[in-house]
This record gives structure tokens, C-alpha cells and sequence, in this order.
């Protein structure tokens, strides 16, 4: 049995800006109806192929539900559940009023006390931080626990949006202890690290910290940012990080979207 792939032989070379090239590559090749294979995993392979072939950019809408389905003479449902398959092995995202587009690369991190946007950078991507806001507020009581500062102590609240080729990957809600000192200056925060500013202008290096990583459903503020459907779900991980001395000095929760981060651990017999 043959499942349904895109062979190049004897296409002409799409253009890489035009999603209309990902229809032309698909009616060329048409759906293998003899296939053992659902029809619905047939056109996701050969959906995922020819948006390869097509070079397809990652800021590009692909064609619409209705579109695909005319090019390959099936149902929208059958489409729908194509798309959501790709959706599910993170090859195509959906951007809610937008359309579904390419996703990029997960990003793969190691256990190491690193910036989000120092890493992403290193891999060659350019990430666009938008603050959502900036300011001084009093320590919650279990923040105030992890971070070991007295209840209603003051601490810095940034909160900020990342994201690359136009698609949010994060959403970080950060506590700062700055013993009182001022919060770091927007422009600062949109055009670099964090972990870079708080070395520069407070003087605080990170040395070490604690995280847990987990996932679960998203929340409505944090479906907004990250443009997530209804009961999507998120990665989240939570972080202490400590100066040398042991002073408690960041609180952080970073959210990601599925599909966009991979946590690599190395584990020993003993």
C-alpha cells in the first residue's frame, strides 16, 4: 500500500511567498483513494509535504478549509481533521481570526539557568518582545514564601509577550526582588534579557535556581496572548532563581504553547 505523498517530478517551482502554491502542488497530485491509510491522514501527509515543497514562510497563511477542500475534492470535515492531526504533531498552528499557518522549530532546552531569549537568539532567531506591564507591587503571601522576603514586601511585576515570525511561543509573569530599587525601563525589557539587565543595572547575577514544569488548561488571559482556542492546554514552568549568596530574587512562570518547547534532562542510575 502507497500513503499519499507530494512528489516534485515535473512541478514547476512554486513561488515561496504564495499559499496558492501549496493548492497547486496538491492538485497535481490528487488523493490515492486505494490507499489502506484513512483519507484524512493521507491529506495531512501530503499537506505537510507540500507546504515543504511550496517553502511556505511562517508569517504565511495556508490556504483556507475551503480552498483545500476544492483542490483535493473532499469534505471540509475530512480537511478539518487533516489540519487537526497536523495541529497535534505541532507541524501546523491555528492563530484564532487569522487563518493556520507553519509552525517553527521547537525549541530544545537544557537543564541550565539560561535566559528564554538569550537561547533563542543563539539559534539564530529573532524574538519580539512586547511588556505588558511594568511595576511595583507588594509580595503576595505565597510568592513572598518561595522568594523568602516578608509578606507585602516590595517587588517588581513585568509581565511581557514573546514571540518570533509573528507566533507567540511565551508568556512570562516575572516577581523581582530589587530591594525597592526601580523597575527596569520598558524599552530595556522589549530589546533584550531580563537576566542581562538585572546583571547590568542591579548588579545581580543568577546562580542557581528551582523549576517545576508542567502542563495543563490554559486560562483564558493566557489563551488570549498566546492565541489559543478554547480548552487548549499549555506547558508551564515555574522558577526560583537565587543570587550566590542565596537571596531569593526571581519568581517566574513562563507559559508556552504546545508544541513550541522541549525540556531535555540527562538522568543517572546513581
Amino acid at each position: 500500500m502507497k500513503s499519499l505523498s507530494v512528489t516534485p517530478d515535473g512541478l514547476n517551482s512554486p513561488s515561496p511567498t504564495d499559499p496558492g502554491a501549496v493548492l497547486d502542488v496538491l492538485r497535481q497530485q490528487g488523493v490515492r483513494r486505494a490507499s489502506g491509510l484513512p483519507l484524512y491522514i493521507q491529506i495531512a501527509e501530503a499537506l505537510e509535504a507540500a507546504v515543504t515543497r511550496a517553502e511556505v514562510p511562517l508569517t504565511t497563511a495556508l490556504p483556507s478549509e475551503h480552498e483545500l477542500a476544492q483542490a483535493l475534492g473532499v469534505s471540509r470535515p475530512t480537511i478539518r481533521q487533516a489540519l487537526t492531526y497536523l495541529e497535534q504533531r505541532s507541524v501546523l498552528y491555528k492563530r484564532r481570526g487569522v487563518g493556520t499557518f507553519r509552525a517553527p522549530h521547537t525549541i530544545a532546552r537544557p537543564p541550565r539557568l539560561t535566559s528564554l531569549y538569550d537561547e533563542m537568539v543563539e539559534r539564530g532567531l529573532v524574538p519580539v518582545t512586547r511588556v505588558l506591564q511594568v511595576r511595583q507591587v507588594p509580595a503576595p503571601e505565597a510568592i513572598s514564601q518561595d522568594l523568602h522576603v516578608v509578606t507585602g514586601a516590595p517587588l517588581v511585576l513585568v509581565e511581557r509577550l514573546r514571540s518570533v515570525d509573528g507566533r507567540p511561543l511565551v508568556f512570562h509573569t516575572n516577581y523581582l526582588n530589587l530591594d525597592g530599587r526601580p523597575p527596569p525601563d520598558r524599552v530595556a525589557l522589549e530589546q533584550g534579557s531580563l537576566y542581562a539587565i538585572l546583571r547590568a543595572r542591579y548588579g545581580i547575577e543568577l546562580t542557581l535556581a528551582s523549576q517545576d514544569v508542567t502542563a495543563r488548561a490554559g486560562s483564558p488571559t493566557e489563551r488570549k496572548h498566546l492565541e489559543l482556542g478554547s480548552g487548549a492546554c499549555v506547558l508551564v514552568a515555574q522558577r526560583v532563581s537565587f543570587d550566590a549568596t542565596g537571596r531569593g530574587i526571581e519568581w517566574a512562570v513562563n507559559v508556552y504553547p504546545p508544541g513550541t518547547q522541549t525540556f531535555r534532562m540527562r538522568l543517572s542510575a546513581w
